[in-house]
């Protein structure tokens, strides 16, 4: 769908979903696209996700949330659960390592949040020293916490998924309660969590 709205290597795709497998689906699909995506959080105040549209310019945008998201006009709404016809192969891939992945924006606490675009080349050097350093492999239980919003997604997510593994991604309300965190983590045999120094403290 999205190679039919015309989305080609470096334009980008705003993500607008919520804790789900649609957005690792939204993600995958964007990647093999060609294109680059753009996560946007859906609780964001409406102000920000409104600047972060305008200013990434997205060729479309893929909805999934249960929060309500208003969408500038003109920007094509792509509905992950109108799309369930199975595709026995993968798209012919267009993307090279000089292109974009992904286009993430700062926190914005100094002022405007500012745009910060990857390239593929950087994003795989991480995903692979990442999985040389701490032997990673397909037995890894990812525990997926930081929203997709953040840099450290890629280190939850990424090396897993690259290496055969699981991603178990946590309910957003149990990540600031430890003891229930706690829980999760024995309870779907998590192997791997990357946290902050005062989470895992």
């Amino acid at each position: 769908k999205l190679r039919e709205l015309g989305v080609k290597a470096n334009e980008f795709v705003g993500i607008i979903t919520d804790r789900s497998i649609e957005m690792a689906i939204s993600i995958i699909a964007v990647l093999k696209s060609g294109g680059a995506y753009v996560p946007i959080d859906p609780k964001y105040p409406e102000e920000r996700i409104r600047f972060m549209l305008e200013d990434s310019k997205p060729k479309a945008v893929i909805k999934y949330t249960q929060n309500e998201v208003e969408i500038p006009e003109g920007i094509e709404i792509v509905e992950p659960e109108k799309y369930t016809e199975v595709v026995e192969k993968n798209p012919e891939k267009i993307k090279t390592q000089d292109d974009l992945i992904y286009l993430i924006y700062t926190s914005g606490t100094t002022g405007k949040p500012k745009a910060v675009a990857l390239e593929e080349r950087g994003v795989i050097a991480d995903i692979f020293n990442f999985k040389r350093t701490f032997g990673i492999d397909e037995n890894v239980v990812s525990l997926q916490q930081a929203s997709y919003s953040f840099d450290m997604f890629v280190e939850e997510f990424y090396p897993a998924i690259c290496s055969g593994g699981r991603v178990v991604t946590a309910p957003a309300e149990i990540v600031p309660d430890v003891e229930k965190l706690h829980e999760y983590i024995n309870r779907n045999e998590v192997t791997l969590v990357h946290c902050s120094p005062l989470l895992m403290n």
